[in-house]
C-alpha cells in the first residue's frame, strides 16, 4: 500500500504510520530492498528509513542525519541562513520521529533562536510572515517537550505556538504527541484560558471533545 503510487496519497500515509507501529524484524530485508529502488519517491524513502532505524538499522538515517548537519552547523552568515534553517528543519523532523527528543528540542530552539534573530534584520514586509513561522515553531518544541514529560516547558511552548495563523487549538485535542498535556490536572483550567482567547467576543463557551 505504501509504494502502490495508484492509491490515494492520504491512504498510503496510513499504510506509513500503520507500518511504525506494527513492523517487526521480519521485515528488515525487504524495507533493505525497498530502499534500493533508484525510483523511489523522496517522501516514502523518508518513511522506510525510519522504519528501518526503528527495527534497529540506521545506516540510513545516520546518513542523512550526517548530511544535514554539514548545512545546519554552518555559521550563520547572510548568504547562508535561509539554507540552515531549512537545515534545521528537516533536522528537528528527522531527529523527533526517530524518538531522539533531546536532540530535536535542541534543534527546535536553535532554529527559534535564529528565527527571532533574522527577524530583527529582515524588511518590515518580511517581520510578519517570519513571526507567523517563529509561533509555528513552538509546537514542534511543544510536542517534543510533552513526549519527554517536560510538562510546564510544553505548555508554555504550546501557547506560543498558538499565535501562529496555522495553529489551531483544535489541533491540540487531538494530537497524539500532546496527550501527556491533556492529562495533566492544569489541563481543564488552561483550556478553557485558551477558548476564552480565542472565542468570538460574547459567544458562551462549549465543551470541548478531547480524542486520546
Amino acid at each position: 500500500m505504501l509504494r502502490d503510487e495508484d492509491r490515494p496519497l492520504s491512504e498510503r500515509r496510513r499504510a506509513a504510520n500503520a507500518l511504525q507501529d506494527v513492523a517487526t524484524a521480519e521485515l528488515v530485508v525487504p524495507l533493505q530492498q525497498v530502499m534500493g529502488d533508484l525510483l523511489l519517491e523522496p517522501w516514502v524513502e523518508t518513511e522506510v528509513g525510519l522504519l528501518l532505524a526503528r527495527l534497529g538499522h540506521r545506516q540510513f538515517l545516520d546518513r542523512w542525519l550526517q548530511q544535514v548537519r554539514r548545512i545546519s552547523d554552518q555559521t550563520p552568515t547572510t548568504a547562508s541562513l535561509a539554507q540552515i534553517l531549512e537545515a534545521l528543519s528537516q533536522l528537528g523532523d528527522l531527529q523527533f520521529r526517530s524518538d531522539d527528543l533531546a536532540a530535536a528540542s535542541a534543534t527546535h530552539r536553535r532554529r527559534i533562536a535564529l528565527t527571532e534573530d533574522l527577524i530583527a534584520r529582515v524588511h518590515a514586509n518580511w517581520k510578519q510572515p517570519l513571526s507567523d513561522e517563529l509561533w509555528a515553531i513552538h509546537y514542534n518544541l511543544a510536542c517534543c517537550l510533552a513526549r519527554s514529560n517536560n510538562i510546564n516547558g510544553a505548555f508554555q511552548a504550546l501557547e506560543k505556538s498558538l499565535r501562529a495563523p496555522t495553529i489551531q487549538l483544535s489541533m491540540v485535542l487531538v494530537d497524539g504527541d500532546l496527550k501527556s498535556l491533556r492529562q495533566d490536572p492544569i489541563w481543564p483550567t488552561w483550556l478553557a484560558q485558551q477558548q476564552k482567547k480565542t472565542a468570538p467576543e460574547g459567544a458562551a463557551s462549549q465543551e470541548s471533545v478531547v480524542v486520546d
